[in-house]
């Protein structure tokens, strides 16, 4: 009996012997590396957290901040002075201004902040999330030197929460852009009531149901269209910009010329190149071969690489061969 069992402990030394040396090893859980998104929110996320450390100017971060933007019926009223006169008030062209051009993992961005919504509004060639427009956000205000602006408490938390983001809470940012919607209604009648002024009027909470619980505030963005419908500034008929505007269409036009006369004189020198080449292995082939019609025509070739270097030197333009 023993004969059998010492046969089945040797064979299974031997499978277990098998196993360790010739299984495959076990692979390593390698977990996947951050997208491009990850990365490019982490990097500006820890940006604008690190503006909060208490070595770094708190004024410098909102420099660029006026008080009209901490009090609704301040901002209103610089607003209101603008739609009286029909036109954009000065708060909305100075921020209007301040343009970021930003480049994400999907594409360029170019963002302002439109003080009448609120809003960032920006020109994109691609449908971004709301993460990567956030941290576009992330950076203007860093740029700009505008913190406040940035009202999310999903990435500041209540302990850096934005002076701004307890406006928004209690609903007076909606309110504004009603109240200078239905004035802006009635300056322009024709133009009938403007898209985001319309607000849905809902029925009146029952007293028995339970008052909702607190959303967190969230920035708010608004998409304006690709980059090429981008206009950085509204037209202006004041002498000045009248005089840069020309000024700089004429220096448009000289570079424009400068920049045909140099692809001619390109062509010219290389017409004279080629000929030039050829005149120089025609004269080689002449020295061996002492064949006189070589040598002239290594003559002509040269003469004709001599013409087109001049023409190219000193009128470009003056033969279109291409």
């Amino acid at each position: 009996m023993w004969i059998p069992r010492l046969f089945l402990h040797i064979g299974r030394a031997l499978a277990a012997w098998t196993r360790a040396w010739f299984a495959p090893a076990p692979k390593a859980i390698v977990s996947p590396p951050p997208s491009p998104d990850d990365v490019y929110i982490a990097r500006r996320t820890a940006a604008l957290l690190a503006s909060f450390a208490p070595e770094r100017s708190q004024e410098a971060a909102n420099a660029n901040m006026c008080a009209a933007f901490y009090s609704r019926e301040s901002l209103r009223t610089a607003l209101v002075s603008g739609v009286q006169k029909n036109n954009a008030s000065a708060i909305e062209k100075r921020w209007a201004a301040r343009v970021l051009a930003e480049s994400t993992p999907r594409g360029n961005l170019f963002m302002h902040y439109d003080a009448y919504r609120s809003a960032f509004v920006y020109y994109c060639d691609a449908s971004l999330p709301y993460a990567l427009t956030n941290a576009a956000a992330m950076r203007y205000v860093a740029v700009f030197a505008c913190r406040d602006l940035f009202v999310d408490d999903l990435v500041l938390g209540a302990e850096r929460r934005s002076p701004l983001a307890a406006l928004e809470e209690a609903g007076e940012g909606l309110d504004l852009i009603r109240r200078i919607g239905a004035l802006k209604t009635q300056s322009a009648p024709g133009l009938g009531p403007l898209p985001f002024v319309k607000l849905k009027k809902y029925g009146a909470v029952p007293a028995t149901s339970a008052a909702p619980a607190a959303q967190p505030v969230m920035n708010r963005f608004v998409y304006l269209g690709r980059t090429r419908d981008m206009q950085l500034h509204q037209k202006s008929n004041s002498p000045d910009t009248m005089t840069e505007t020309a000024a700089a269409c004429w220096r448009a036009k000289a570079a424009e010329i400068k920049r045909d006369r140099a692809l001619a004189a390109y062509h010219q020198y290389e017409v004279a190149s080629g000929a030039l080449q050829i005149a120089i292995v025609l004269a080689s082939a002449n020295v061996i071969t002492g064949a006189v019609f070589l040598m002239w025509g290594a003559l002509g070739l040269g003469l004709l690489g001599i013409v087109f270097s001049l023409i190219g030197l000193l009128a470009p333009t003056a033969v279109h061969l291409f």
